[in-house]
């Protein structure tokens, strides 16, 4: 009981007194330039500042709110998806937002395999022979395979032509099981 009256007399007083800078918008944060940094709040102040009605309590809505860092990575990604700036997603925004994403993950994946085949694929024929493979995982992931690699290697060549081709080696960098390889031993 002590604790709650003690808690009440701090909202009113926080209520009654503002609170400084939340955050320093003039310095550029150390993750992402265009999002804020954020200092650190004590307990009371996240409280205080998460009680939006002001009866002392955390209601569950109001206890999503107590983590000021992701409050505002959250509003920023808010604000990204409402493009009209009428602070509503409506489910075209949502939709839009989440199919341009998955566009520029598709996108980004595809210019790896396209470095990756451009770098190891040394005869140009597009497909990634057994020894291309072994090169991508000692460069790449720094890995040697064990004796067993033609055995696991010949599972992902489905057209058993010798060598993997994009789809193929898709599937190999997805579901390949890499617990099967030995870490390559870098001396420094």
């Amino acid at each position: 009981m002590k604790t709650c009256f003690y808690l009440l007399i701090l909202a009113v007083v926080a209520r009654a007194v503002p609170l400084t800078t939340r955050f320093d918008e003039s310095k550029p944060h150390e993750d992402d330039p265009q999002l804020p940094l954020t200092t650190t709040e004590t307990p009371e102040e996240s409280f205080i500042r998460s009680d939006a009605d002001g009866d002392a309590k955390l209601s569950f809505d109001e206890f999503l709110h107590t983590d000021l860092s992701y409050v505002q990575l959250k509003k920023a990604e808010f604000e990204s998806i409402d493009k009209d700036g009428d602070d509503i997603i409506s489910a075209t925004e949502y939709a839009a937002f989440y199919q341009k994403d998955k566009a520029d993950s598709d996108e980004s994946q595809n210019k790896y395999f396209v470095e990756l085949f451009k770098e190891f694929d040394t005869n140009s024929d597009k497909r990634l022979t057994p020894s291309e493979v072994r090169k991508i995982l000692s460069k790449r992931f720094l890995l040697q395979p064990k004796e067993n690699f033609g055995q696991l290697f010949s599972k992902f060549d489905d057209d058993k032509d010798g060598g993997l081709n994009l789809n193929e080696y898709k599937k190999f960098d997805q579901t390949f099981p890499f617990y099967e390889l030995e870490p390559i031993r870098v001396v420094v």
